[in-house]
C-alpha cells in the first residue's frame, strides 16, 4: 500500500459503486484497478474548490475547502512546509515535486484533507476573498 492511498469513507464508497466502472466520479479517474478494487483514493486527486480567505501571516493562510465527495471546511488553517512526497496541487493541478515548497492543512484533530497540497507559489499569488 503506498503512503498516499487511504480507505474510503462510507459515503464515497456508495458514490464509487454507482458510478460503476466508468468513472464518473473525478476522484476515481485513472486509479489502478488493485486501488479501486482495495477501496481505497489517491487523495493527491481531488475535485475540492479552494479559495484563500485571509493570510494572517507570510507563512499561513486561513482556506475555505469544499470537496462534495470527502470533506469541507469553512476557514481551515494551512501552513508552510515541505512536501513529503510527489503529488498534486489542489488549487491548480499542477505536479508537485518531493520538498517543494507547499501549504498543508494544519489541526487537531488531524483533518480529513491532511494529505492534500496547495503550491506555495499558487496560493501566494491567489487574491484574498
Amino acid at each position: 500500500m503506498l503512503a498516499t492511498t487511504k480507505l474510503l469513507d462510507p459515503w464515497s464508497q456508495t458514490m464509487f459503486l454507482l458510478s460503476g466502472e466508468n468513472g464518473l466520479i473525478g476522484n476515481y479517474q485513472g486509479l489502478p484497478d488493485s486501488e479501486k478494487l482495495a477501496g481505497r483514493v489517491n487523495t493527491s486527486v481531488v475535485c475540492a474548490t479552494v479559495k484563500v480567505i485571509e493570510r494572517p501571516s507570510t507563512s499561513s493562510a486561513i482556506v475555505e475547502w469544499r470537496d462534495p465527495t470527502h470533506c469541507s471546511y469553512g476557514d481551515q488553517t494551512w501552513r508552510l512546509s515541505r512536501a513529503q512526497r510527489d503529488g498534486v496541487c489542489a488549487m491548480s493541478g499542477k505536479p508537485i515535486s518531493r520538498n517543494s515548497l507547499v501549504y498543508r492543512p494544519f489541526g487537531r484533530p488531524m483533518p480529513c484533507n491532511a494529505d492534500a497540497m496547495i503550491r506555495a507559489d499558487e496560493l501566494e499569488r491567489e487574491p484574498v476573498n
